[in-house]
């Protein structure tokens, strides 16, 4: 069994290397999307690498519900603009993610 402080600590490690972003600008809180600006391929990328790391089953992972595509489409963005068209994106935090490594598997977000 993990260490949870341990884990916390291995998970932090993995996003920082990742992103390039110092650890101790990372805490639990830390979003990935908006935080870190991990997004499109650089995001299927992190799971990908995540899963292996931290042997995280990502079935029913849906990414698109939770980052957008790497760039910006000049369309979307006049839209986004002119406050016609709104995305969302649920946020994914650290935090889950240490979660997610816990229990080696996809938990939706409620």
């Amino acid at each position: 069994m993990t260490d949870p402080d341990d884990l916390k600590r291995k998970v932090i490690e993995f996003c920082a290397d990742f992103s390039g972003t110092s650890k101790d600008e990372i805490s639990l809180a830390t979003t990935l999307r908006n935080d870190l600006g991990i997004e499109g391929a650089d995001a299927s990328e992190f799971f990908e690498r995540f899963a292996q790391e931290f042997d995280v089953d990502l079935a029913g992972f849906r990414i698109s519900n939770y980052f957008g595509p790497e760039g910006c489409n000049p369309l979307t963005a006049c839209l986004v603009l002119l406050g016609i068209h709104r995305t969302r994106f649920s946020p994914i935090t650290v935090e889950r993610l240490v979660l997610l490594a816990s229990k080696h598997k996809w938990l939706p977000l409620n």
